[in-house]
């Protein structure tokens, strides 16, 4: 049996895939093949959150990203590339 990191790189490889396709199918001819390969292309690129979650610099699975969310950057690491987290207190 596969394991899941392989089931996912597999998913999301044919969501590339389909794009690639759709770059053959809908030519920007005119407005409407645009707008038809614009919307395709962001429906299939939304389908990536069922399996991975991104803080908008990193990838995550969804239980990791459960444990970054309860992470907080201090005020003094905001603007640098430290990996020093802290538990938001509440």
């Amino acid at each position: 049996m596969k394991n899941k990191m392989r089931l996912i790189a597999e998913d999301l490889w044919s969501l590339l895939d389909d794009i690639d396709t759709a770059s053959d199918i809908f030519k920007p001819d005119d407005e409407t093949s645009y707008k038809a390969f614009y919307q395709y292309v962001m429906t299939k690129s939304e389908q990536r959150f069922k399996h991975l979650e991104s803080d908008g610099f990193n990838i995550f699975t969804k239980e990791e990203m459960k444990q970054v969310k309860k992470l907080k950057k201090c005020n003094s690491c905001i603007n640098c590339d430290c990996e020093i987290t802290h538990e938001i207190k509440k």
